[in-house]
């Protein structure tokens, strides 16, 4: 009997052994399923391909909201008319150079014509803007220096070259050269342009065959906003190409002051005390000088009074006269 239930009680055991083994191997199947899942979804998401430039903006008209499969072939139709894809389209760089230069030079004049004479010479490039005015020199101001800012657009090619034939004209006081890569804005815009354009000729195909007049004014209403559109992204092109092809050099050129006044100006401090006196001395004589020169000047306008008051006294003694006896009489009474 106690064998018999020894028997029973380690089948039992045996039983509920290979029952907890087949559990834990079906929980780590059911628990591998996901992972195969998410593998097999970040396969699928990986070889997916790349539609970033199929994209299109809908017109939004009651003829193109009546047929999806007319949209979406439209949509290719864009894409193949634009003739534009990721390879081809990001083949040109659209880069900006800009450049600043400070020069300190012998003339002013002598140095503008040079410049303006390289740009002429170059036969690809322009002044776009000049300036100048005469400075004070503070230690001599009966002196003048001449300063001022000329900017001029070179073609891109040619960039190096002129720059440095500036450079060699004086002492370069700063320099400054940085260049903006637009190749992105650049291409996008191209694009957005091509969409539109696309999109436009696909709402004039609509038009001609619209008959209700509230869809020809819809029709007609997005046709404006898409020409504008177009034209608005064609001239930011326009201005974008005009300084990708011609580089901007803006040169701000400040004329030395002269030997002699730099000499006196760096002289020791006795010196300096002497060249003072002199000033000084100068400045008064000059004071002197211009009053003397106004006296001078006054002598006609002295001479008229003078005249004027000879002829006008008799007159004026008489009327004086006549107040005083007119006065007496008044007290008298």
């Amino acid at each position: 009997m106690k064998k018999r239930t020894v028997i029973i009680q380690t089948c039992i055991i045996a039983l509920c052994i290979a029952m907890t083994i087949t559990g834990c191997g079906k929980k780590q199947e059911v628990q591998s399923t996901p992972s195969s899942a998410d593998n097999a979804a970040q396969t699928a998401q990986t070889s997916s391909p790349d539609y970033t430039f199929q994209r299109t903006e809908a017109g939004g008209t009651p003829e193109e909201a009546q047929d999806n499969g007319s949209a979406e072939g439209s949509t290719s139709s864009i894409t193949s008319s634009a003739g534009i894809g990721i390879n081809g389209i990001m083949g040109d760089r659209k880069i900006i150079f800009n450049a600043f230069i400070s020069l300190e030079v012998e003339e002013f004049d002598t140095t503008y014509k040079k410049i303006i004479s390289i740009v002429q010479n170059s036969g690809t490039g322009y002044m776009e803007s000049s300036n100048s005015q005469s400075i004070k020199i503070a230690s001599n101001p009966d002196r003048y220096k001449r300063e001022g800012t000329i900017v001029i657009r070179v073609a891109q090619d040619q960039f190096n070259n002129v720059l440095d034939e500036i450079k060699s004209m004086g002492t370069v006081l700063d320099e400054r050269v940085d260049s903006k890569n637009i190749t992105g804005e650049y291409y996008d815009t191209t694009y957005r342009t091509k969409m539109y354009e696309a999109e436009r000729d696909r709402i004039m195909e609509y038009l001609k065959e619209a008959k209700d007049l509230d869809t020809m004014l819809k029709l007609e209403r997005k046709l404006s906003e898409v020409t504008y559109e177009i034209e608005r992204l064609k001239g930011t092109l326009r201005n974008w190409d005009n300084l990708v092809e011609f580089s901007t050099i803006t040169i701000e050129i400040k004329e030395k002051v002269p030997e002699e006044i730099a000499k006196k100006q760096s002289s020791t401090y006795g010196q300096k005390m002497l060249n003072a006196l002199i000033d000084s001395s100068t400045a008064t004589i000059r004071a002197v000088g211009d009053v003397i020169i106004l006296l001078v000047s006054l002598i006609p306008v002295l001479i008229i009074l003078g005249i004027l008051y000879l002829i006008l006294r008799p007159v004026i003694k008489k009327f004086l006269k006549k107040n005083d006896k007119n006065t007496d009489k008044n007290v008298e009474s």
